[in-house]
C-alpha cells in the first residue's frame, strides 16, 4: 500500500500553520528562552507567579484570560519590589502582541529596551531577551509601515541570533535592501502566510505581483496564492489566530514526539481550534486541522464533517480533498476515494512550485492504487505511469511513492499479459501499446 496521503497533508498543514510570527508561542519558544536564560530567569517565565501571565505559553483561551493578564502585568509594574524587574515588561508587551494590540506592543518593547539599558547588572537577561525582542519590533514596525524602524530593529541583531521567526526576518530584511524586488516581496509573502498575517501576506503578493517581470513567477503566484486566499480569509481575527497557532503548537508537539500525553494534546488542539471558530467562523484552514486530528483518531464521521465544512468555504482546499480519499480508502469505498483523489490532482496540477509536485506523485500513485483495488488495471497503469513521469521531473519526490508506482506498474503489466492470454484481442491490443 502507498503512503498516505495524510502524511503529507501534515506537512501541509505544518507549511500552513508554522510557527514562524516574531510572536511565537508554546514549547518552541519555551525552549528557546530556556536555551538563552539564567535557570531562575527562565522559571520566571513559565513557573511560579508569571506562569498564568506568559502569552508564549498557551494560557490563555479566551479575551477575558488576556485582559486578566493585562490587568494584573500593569500591577506588577507598580509593585516597588517589581520596579526594577524586565520580567513584567516583556510579558505585556508578548501578550500585547498575542492579542493584536501592536502599538501597545511596541510601546511596552520599547520600554522593556529602555529598563534593560538602565539595569547593567541584569546585562544577562537584557541580552538574552533583547534579540526576541528586537525580532518582535522589526515585524510590528514592519507592518506599521516604519520601515526605517524596522531597519534600524533587524540591524540590532547579532548576526549569531537564533530566532524561530528567522525566515520571515531574512525575508522582511532583503525588502528593504531591495523594495523593487518581486521575489523578494513574493517569499515575504509567503512568510507572513506562514505565520496566518494573512492581510500583510497579502499585501506582499500583490506587490510581487506588480514588480516582477518574470512570466513564471507572476502566473504562480495569481494562480497559487492570490486565488487560494478568500476574502474572508482575510478577516482572521486577532484572537482566532492565537488560537490556531496555539493548538498548531500542540500538534507539532505530538508529531516531533515531545509530548507526554499526546491523546490529551490532539484533544485539547481540536478544543482550541473549535474556539477558534467560535472568533472566526469562516477560517477553513481550522476545520481541516479539525478533520485531520479527527481521522488521525479515526473518528470518520466527525472528520468528513469537518473536511466538508472546510470545502464549503474554500472548494480549492486540496487538504480536505485528501484527507477525505484516505476516509475513503480506509473504508473501501475505493470509488470516492478515487474521485476525491482525482479532486486533489487537479487543484495540485495548477500549483507550479517545488513543493506541490512531490504531493501530485503521491496523489497520483493514490489514484492508481485505488483502481487497482476496483479491478480497473488499465486505469491503475495509467496513474502509476503518470506518478513515475511526475516523479522524474520532481527533485524532492518521496522515494517510496515512487518505488510503489514502479512495482505498481510491473503488476498491472503483468495482470495485463495474463488477462491477454485468455483474450488474443487484448493481446494485439497490449502489444499496440509495447507492453
Amino acid at each position: 500500500m502507498p503512503k498516505p496521503s495524510w502524511g503529507w497533508v501534515v506537512k501541509g498543514l505544518m507549511l500552513s500553520f508554522s510557527l514562524l510570527a516574531g510572536f511565537t508561542v508554546g514549547l518552541l519558544a519555551t525552549f528557546y528562552i530556556q536555551f538563552y536564560l539564567p535557570a531562575d530567569t527562565y522559571d520566571q517565565t513559565r513557573q511560579g507567579e508569571w506562569a498564568r501571565l506568559n502569552a508564549r505559553l498557551l494560557s490563555f483561551e479566551s479575551e477575558q484570560d488576556f485582559k486578566t493578564a493585562e490587568a494584573l502585568l500593569y500591577r506588577k509594574l507598580q509593585d516597588p519590589d517589581k520596579s526594577e524587574s524586565l520580567t513584567p515588561y516583556y510579558l505585556l508587551a508578548s501578550l500585547f502582541e498575542a492579542s493584536g494590540e501592536d502599538a501597545k506592543a511596541i510601546q511596552t518593547y520599547n520600554a522593556y529596551l529602555t529598563l534593560a539599558k538602565a539595569l547593567p547588572w541584569q546585562g544577562h537577561l537584557s541580552q538574552a531577551l533583547s534579540d526576541d525582542v528586537y525580532a518582535s519590533l522589526a515585524v510590528l514596525y514592519y507592518r506599521a509601515g516604519r520601515l526605517q524602524d524596522a531597519k534600524t530593529s533587524l540591524s540590532a541583531l547579532p548576526e549569531t541570533a537564533t530566532l524561530e521567526s528567522a525566515p520571515l526576518l531574512n525575508a522582511m530584511g532583503d525588502v528593504l535592501a531591495d523594495p523593487n524586488r518581486g521575489d523578494y516581496r513574493y517569499e515575504l509573502g509567503k512568510a507572513f502566510r506562514q505565520s496566518l498575517d494573512l492581510p500583510m501576506a497579502k499585501k506582499e503578493f500583490e506587490l510581487a505581483l506588480l514588480k516582477t517581470q518574470d512570466p513564471a513567477l507572476k502566473l504562480k503566484i495569481q494562480n497559487t496564492l492570490l486565488a487560494k486566499m478568500p476574502a474572508h480569509t482575510l478577516q482572521l481575527k486577532p484572537l482566532a489566530r492565537y488560537l490556531c497557532l496555539a493548538a498548531d503548537n500542540l500538534e507539532a508537539q505530538v508529531l516531533q514526539g515531545r509530548s507526554e500525553k499526546p491523546d490529551q494534546a490532539e484533544n485539547k488542539a481540536i478544543r482550541l481550534y473549535k474556539q477558534s471558530l467560535e472568533v472566526s467562523p469562516e477560517f477553513e484552514w481550522a476545520y481541516q486541522q479539525i478533520a485531520h486530528l479527527y481521522q488521525k483518531q479515526e473518528n470518520y464521521p466527525q472528520a468528513v464533517h469537518y473536511a466538508k465544512l472546510a470545502l464549503s468555504y474554500n472548494p480549492d482546499l486540496y487538504l480536505s480533498q485528501l484527507t477525505l480519499g484516505d476516509i475513503a480508502l480506509a473504508q473501501a469505498d475505493y470509488p470516492a476515494a478515487v474521485a476525491h483523489f482525482n479532486d486533489a490532482g487537479r487543484i495540485l496540477a495548477d500549483l507550479q512550485d517545488d513543493y506541490h509536485q512531490p504531493l501530485l506523485v503521491n496523489v497520483q500513485t493514490q489514484i492508481g492504487f485505488s483502481q487497482e483495488l476496483l479491478n480497473n488495471p488499465n486505469q491503475a497503469l495509467s496513474h502509476y505511469r503518470q506518478a513515475l513521469s511526475l516523479g522524474r521531473q520532481t527533485p524532492f519526490a518521496d522515494a517510496s511513492d515512487i518505488d510503489y508506482a514502479r512495482d505498481g506498474v510491473k503488476r498491472m503489466e503483468a495482470n495485463l499479459i495474463r488477462q491477454a492470454e485468455i483474450n488474443p484481442q487484448k493481446k494485439k491490443s497490449l502489444l499496440a501499446k509495447g507492453i
